[in-house]
């Protein structure tokens, strides 16, 4: 299965349906099993954030989500979206999914909507996936700052910029993993995505552990990486050297927490 073969599931089929993928992906041959890891939507304590040019999707995911009837606005308007999620307490895990036809527009109107402590408050694990080409990486990076708290950041794109990954760094201080999917085409050219992970991103990787180690895990498919070995062997050796955090002890992560509960007895 390769690049196009994977864009065009994410085109035709919803989240519900790639829920329902990932229950018996078990069954599947490893490559399936792999890129499954794309595909988790629906887990407990977590909302869903559907958005398409015209129209714009609210669902919250429980152990009855099949159940549950997802909130549908015909149009994209800040303070409708301010009222969908006025009663919504803050979610642990919020999912956003962002159609092909979503343009920066759409994009920056539902963020307004989103209230800023609803994001501060109780948000620690963010999974954005964006079939647009319209939208930059740019703007969604920028509404990062909207959530301090973030533990885990999963991205899924298309990037036609030359970015860094320290910008994802510099706006989540706190982050532990990272896991990012670029959804561009691979020529042969030996470039796969705009964005690049960099030796600026390892500096500044290591600027935020501060006194102790926060990151845990970095995954990094169909994106560029150039990272000289000095400033790889440096960081490395600075990030061996401190202590591991409180919360990576005390605190697991909840996406973690969850597939446990879930797993069969």
């Amino acid at each position: 299965m390769d690049d196009v073969a994977l864009r065009e599931i994410f085109k035709s089929v919803n989240a519900a349906t790639l829920q329902r993928c990932r229950r018996v992906c078990r069954t599947w041959n490893e490559e399936i099993f792999r890129l499954s890891r794309y595909t988790r939507k629906f887990t407990p304590s977590s909302v869903i954030m559907e958005l398409s040019k015209s129209s714009f999707t609210l669902s919250m995911a429980n152990s009855k989500s099949q159940n549950c009837q997802p909130l549908v606005h015909p149009q994209v308007d800040p303070e409708l979206i301010q009222r969908a999620i006025r009663h919504v307490l803050p979610p642990q895990i919020l999912n956003v999914l962002l159609s092909y036809d979503v343009d920066e527009l759409a994009f920056d109107r539902m963020m307004d909507g989103i209230n800023m402590s609803w994001c501060l408050e109780e948000v620690e694990e963010l999974e954005v996936s964006s079939r647009s080409t319209d939208l930059k990486l740019s703007r969604i990076i920028n509404h990062l700052s909207r959530f301090p708290q973030l533990d885990t950041f999963s991205l899924t794109h298309f990037c036609e910029e030359n970015i860094s990954c320290a910008e994802i760094f510099k706006h989540l201080p706190k982050l532990r993993n990272l896991r990012i999917f670029g959804l561009n085409g691979n020529d042969g050219s030996g470039v796969s995505s705009g964005l690049i992970f960099d030796d600026a991103a390892v500096e500044q990787l290591l600027e935020n552990q501060k006194e102790c180690r926060r990151i845990q895990r970095i995954e990094l498919f169909n994106t560029d990486i150039n990272v000289s070995m000095a400033v790889m062997t440096k960081v490395l050796r600075e990030l061996a050297r401190l202590p591991m955090h409180q919360d990576i002890i005390n605190k697991p992560l909840i996406s973690e927490v969850n597939t446990y509960r879930l797993q069969p007895s």
